[in-house]
């Protein structure tokens, strides 16, 4: 949490702040009618297959907060070929995954309305003991999603962050008290078959809205 931190939204010092926003789905998936989703997606908490062809991982992309032990935290989706899907899927309850899978590449599944756009930014994927999330490492070192995971943002910074995405249409702020939460689903994804890999380049959505995150 940012403690005693004056608002950039609204003005007032709040006692505590949100240091963990989450992306509940992949873009793709979010920009769906409800009735496209039930026809043409599979998901669960830690992945998701649309189309029988794009595949997604959720992650952790961490930004140290210097003087803090705890960093600033986003839940993000990315994209992934298939054979790495699987191979994070095989090994979704092994000891030790850590050290002898990975590290993947991949792609964010998510616009964070904040930044220049992160849509399609290329990841590297560092698997985590069980039960944790994947570390996803920004790649393209310009990118000011990069510059910040590289040397860390000010207490400042993550306040102006928490009061962006906490902020409503009518109210001036809305604060949402939350804890980090790095933990993965201990329920392994179901396996299905799938004829096709993820295409080599970037997704390019129709009719794309950003991301909406909220406070975890």
């Amino acid at each position: 949490m940012v403690e005693g931190l004056k608002c950039a939204t609204c003005g007032k010092v709040h006692q505590s702040l949100p240091r963990s926003f989450a992306a509940d789905f992949p873009d793709v998936y979010a920009n769906m009618k409800r009735e496209e989703r039930d026809v043409r997606t599979i998901i669960g908490s830690d992945q998701c297959i649309v189309d029988q062809k794009w595949f997604f991982i959720r992650g952790c992309l961490e930004i140290p907060v210097p003087g803090s032990t705890e960093p600033f935290l986003w839940r993000l989706w990315a994209s992934v070929r298939e054979e790495v899907f699987d191979e994070i899927s095989e090994s979704w309850e092994q000891k030790g995954r850590e050290n002898v899978r990975g590290p993947f590449k991949g792609r964010l599944a998510n616009s964070l309305s904040l930044y220049p756009e992160t849509l399609n930014l290329k990841v590297k994927i560092l698997i985590q003991p069980i039960a944790t999330r994947p570390l996803f490492i920004v790649e393209q070192l310009e990118h000011p999603l990069a510059v910040e995971q590289q040397t860390g943002i000010s207490e400042e910074r993550a306040c102006e962050i928490a009061g962006f995405f906490t902020r409503s249409d009518s109210m001036a702020c809305r604060i949402c008290l939350a804890f980090n939460r790095l933990f993965a689903s201990s329920t392994p994804f179901p396996q299905q078959s799938r004829p096709c890999s993820i295409p080599l380049g970037p997704f390019h959505p129709h009719n794309h809205n950003r991301t909406s995150v909220r406070p975890q």
